[in-house]
């Protein structure tokens, strides 16, 4: 019925007689609020929506409401409706127009104690009082998950094995004979053998190229030729692009990304950049994942310029012209990706020169930029060389986590995923004061218990040290 005045008329035989109405605007009469009982984390946002019902019967969606929380302990609330976490409690969210009112009930909960801890375990030397990299696999076959780290000066692999319960004897070393000086390292089996293998990236004394260590199965490895036009990388992801079935290398270089194809006999088709970014810096990150949900494998990098390259995948180890995009990380290093949150879209970890942060990927390999997730930060120091961030599955709950090294603080930050976002000290939330110069992080269920432990290495003094779970 339509607002406005009518007149009304009856007649019966000859008689009849009319009078006049007002039909006046419906009138609320009721309020209610959804969702009614939502449940949110400390920090996390619940989205609320009131609905309005009339006199008329009709119900409509509420703009210009006043939205309130009480109390303001546990929850407030903005004027859109949106509400977040502030401490475990519940409070009541009211919707108000006028002299009607609707509410509903927000829980706020702290991340439950994890059933296990994080402690310090042992303290190795490398061999050298720089190392680069560490990767985490059985180099002898025994089933064990063992340590390998690249020694810069000596010109060494050192792997620790692995006894069964996560202590570690003195290193086994192979020598690579090279001008140059060792940098990063990554895991792989390069030729299907089921040994575990290297790729190694040297970096400086004119032989900066990327070559193959081969496993012998010992824990040393078999040195191979420098892979043709390969520059040393800056970050590698191993991954296959191109559905043949063998590994490939993704590799973050200075000023270019690049593709090296595996053959699956341990040698690679020749190095092929992808097409450059806008004004790329060094690659310190990369990752490699459908971003865009086409099924195929995409590339993402993030440059020490603040800028994010993406390379939408062919599906045949091509990649289409980069789509670059700023992010609020200035100086960003480290880059991996994961489906933090849970969508099924996937997300960007990155560290940065003082901080560790999540950006919600939407799906089509663009990000939420005004949305930070913050899993580490600090003060910079004038030793800050910036942030590593690494994501692993810690607990085997097929969800991740993530770990954070900040080399000028000496500081490990363990983060399990149901804590991501919460400043520390907070249950789910582990901290280690290390020694100036950590670095590179990897994780690995090294003592049999189910729960992955984490190797952090220090690039100023060669210690390796483990951090053991304990249930």
């Amino acid at each position: 019925m339509k607002q406005g005045s009518v007149t009304v008329s009856a007649k019966s035989g000859t008689i009849s007689g009319s009078t006049s109405a007002t039909i006046g605007a419906a009138q609320l009469v009721s309020i209610a609020v959804s969702p009614q009982n939502p449940s949110v984390r400390i920090n996390k946002e619940q989205q609320f929506v009131a609905t309005g019902t009339y006199t008329d019967g009709t119900m409509q969606p509420l703009s210009g409401v006043t939205w309130s929380s009480a109390p303001t302990t546990f929850a407030v609330i903005d004027p859109t409706g949106l509400a977040v976490g502030v401490s475990a409690g519940v409070s009541t969210i009211q919707a108000t127009s006028g002299n009607v009112s609707g509410t509903a009930s927000l829980t706020v909960f702290a991340p439950p104690v994890p059933p296990f801890n994080y402690v310090i375990g042992q303290t190795l030397n490398s061999g050298d009082t720089d190392c680069r990299g560490v990767v985490l696999a059985d180099f002898n076959g025994d089933g064990k998950i063992d340590i390998a780290v690249s020694n810069q000066n000596t010109k060494t692999i050192a792997v620790f094995l692995n006894d069964g319960t996560g202590n570690f004897g003195s290193p086994v070393t192979t020598t690579v004979t090279t001008p140059a000086t060792l940098g990063l390292i990554a895991g792989g089996d390069f030729n299907e053998d089921g040994k575990a293998d290297l790729v190694l990236s040297t970096v400086s004394g004119g032989d900066q190229v990327n070559r193959i260590l081969l496993g012998r199965g010992d824990g040393t490895f078999a040195v191979q030729p420098a892979i043709l036009n390969s520059g040393g990388f800056l970050s590698i992801v191993v991954a296959d692009v191109n559905g043949d079935g063998h590994q490939d290398l993704v590799i973050g270089q200075n000023g270019s990304a690049a593709i090296s194809i595996g053959k699956g006999d341990g040698t690679f088709v020749d190095t092929v950049d992808l097409q450059p970014g806008s004004f790329p810096g060094g690659y310190f990150g990369i990752a490699a994942a459908d971003f865009n949900g086409d099924g195929k494998l995409d590339v993402m990098a993030a440059d020490d310029n603040g800028q994010i390259d993406f390379w939408a995948g062919n599906g045949d180890g091509t990649f289409a012209a980069p789509i670059t995009s700023g992010s609020q990380g200035l100086g960003l290093g480290t880059l991996a990706s994961g489906d933090f949150d849970g969508d099924g879209k996937q997300d960007i970890l990155l560290g940065s020169l003082n901080a560790a942060f999540i950006q919600l990927g939407n799906g089509d390999g663009k990000f939420d930029l005004n949305t930070l997730e913050f899993v580490y930060s600090s003060t910079p120091t004038n030793q800050s060389q910036g942030v590593v961030a690494v994501a692993a599955d810690l607990t085997n709950t097929g969800v991740l986590d993530t770990m954070a090294t900040d080399y000028g603080n000496g500081i490990l930050q363990i983060t399990l995923n149901g804590s991501i976002g919460l400043i520390p000290p907070a249950n789910g939330i582990f901290s280690f004061t290390l020694a100036q110069g950590i670095s590179y992080v990897a994780a690995a269920d090294l003592n049999g218990d189910g729960i992955k432990d984490v190797v952090v290495v220090n690039s100023l003094t060669g210690q390796v040290t483990t951090i053991n779970s304990q249930k």
